[in-house]
């Protein structure tokens, strides 16, 4: 994932929960670039076919 603040493309993982529905996963993140944490949220979208 794209550092929001210096653009680097890797980062480490620093902490992964569910929310309370376990429809949502909320990740700490930090790049190794510049140290900076940040925290990501990931929802999973369905698709069904037509």
């Amino acid at each position: 994932m794209r550092c929001p603040f210096c653009s680097h493309l890797v980062t480490k993982v620093k902490d992964s929960r569910e929310n309370g529905e376990g429809d949502q996963v909320r990740r700490r993140r930090e790049c190794v670039a510049c140290g900076s944490r940040f925290t990501s949220y990931e929802t999973v979208e369905l698709n069904l076919p037509r």
